[in-house]
């Protein structure tokens, strides 16, 4: 019974969980992720040159102090929280202030390790928390640190997170943008990272004198289904950026990815706005992205979100596939009503210069599994939640 309930499920919400069960290859695939560990804590200085923080995730060779890496790396714009996900291994954390804004650590920079550095070690599915990293001027990090200007320059490493594109500029006609790969990022999110990678994806050369227009695809969707809006911009004021993501995986570490890229470009570009377009649950991703942005403090070049037809609340059949169905797709933990996920967007406020338009769907009618106004998809009290509507547990259904 439960896996024709999973395929009932997938059928009513075709949309943006695409139709069919793929359970083999959905499994093999969680088993894959479960592989990751995650590794977090907090930067802290006294530095009053208030440029980006690089932190780094680096793993360690421990028979060759020269074979290190860095497996990871994220953009802060004022110290605070950071999280990175890796696989099993010896990794060490440390944070250095860009002062020139290169990405690359100078001797002059400040700069510091969590512990002495200390080594961490990773294991599936396990959290490492708590970690402290205190940024030091160059006199004091020559002196508790004498080692770390001996080594040469660390190397990027081709883990998964390697293969998230930072502004390649690509036609929207591009193979990866196939719908088949979309619907690889829902059912298998770890092999569309493998194979396809994903990314924030320039379709022209930046132009400073433009404004980047984010898009953002909802579940099992790719860049291609906006072609249409992306041929009605004013090109001479606009510039496209599309993002292609694996929209399986737990929206969290999406937004995580996305957020970094973004600090990332603005540290290459110093772009003064950025507008945010999304659709259905890439309205989530996107209000994540603009929430750690807005943290992490590269809120200001924020100007304008528009979301289409987000499901706000949740989608109730995320709920009952998370409870029927024998295997399950991580974003749809995320997309239950009420889960943390959800809860957690409402919690950092959008600023004042944000400028927020919420468009949502409407076909009303009878509907075999939801109530009567509804998208055919998700239900419009669900859309609506965000424009300052509260309901009860059961809601009224408009």
């Amino acid at each position: 019974m439960k896996p024709f309930l999973c395929k009932f499920f997938v059928w009513v919400t075709a949309t943006w969980m695409l139709s069919g069960c793929m359970l083999y290859d959905l499994h093999d695939d969680l088993e894959r992720q479960d592989r990751y560990g995650s590794v977090s804590g907090t930067v802290r200085s006294d530095t009053s040159h208030h440029k980006p923080i690089q932190v780094l995730l680096v793993k360690v060779n421990m028979l060759d102090d020269h074979d290190n890496t860095i497996a990871n790396s994220t953009v802060m714009f004022k110290p605070g929280p950071f999280q990175f996900f890796a696989l099993p291994g010896t990794y060490m954390v440390g944070a250095f202030e860009d002062r020139n804004e290169d990405m690359i650590f100078q001797p002059d920079e400040y700069v510091g390790w969590h512990g002495a550095p200390d080594p961490i070690i990773v294991k599936p599915n396990k959290k490492h928390e708590g970690l402290s990293v205190i940024l030091r001027s160059s006199e004091q990090a020559h002196l508790q640190f004498p080692l770390l200007y001996e080594l040469p320059p660390f190397q990027m490493s081709r883990e998964l997170v390697g293969k998230f594109r930072v502004g390649e500029v690509v036609k929207l006609s591009d193979p990866r943008f196939a719908a088949k790969n979309g619907d690889m990022g829902f059912w298998e999110p770890l092999e569309f990272m493998e194979d396809v990678g994903g990314g924030v994806f320039f379709l022209q050369k930046y132009d400073p004198e433009k404004i980047p227009i984010l898009i953002v695809h909802g579940a099992g969707g790719n860049p291609v289904e906006f072609k249409h809006i992306i041929k009605g911009l004013n090109r001479d004021k606009f510039q496209p950026w599309v993002l292609f993501y694996p929209s399986g995986m737990r929206l969290g570490i999406i937004s995580k990815w996305v957020s970094t890229t973004l600090s990332i470009l603005l540290v290459q570009h110093k772009f003064e706005h950025l507008y945010i377009l999304a659709h259905s649950m890439g309205g989530l991703v996107a209000r994540d992205v603009i929430n750690r942005m807005i943290r992490e403090g590269g809120g200001k070049v924020l100007q304008l979100f528009v979301s289409l037809s987000t499901p706000w609340d949740g989608h109730v059949f995320a709920a009952k596939g998370v409870k029927q169905c024998p295997v399950v797709i991580p974003a749809w933990y995320d997309m239950v009503p009420g889960s943390p996920f959800i809860k957690s967007l409402s919690k950092t406020p959008l600023p004042s210069h944000l400028e927020y338009n919420l468009f949502f769907s409407y076909r009303g009618g009878w509907h075999l599994t939801m109530p009567p106004s509804n998208d055919g998809t998700v239900s419009l009290r669900s859309e609506l939640l965000s424009a300052g509507r509260t309901f009860g547990k059961e809601g009224p259904w408009f």
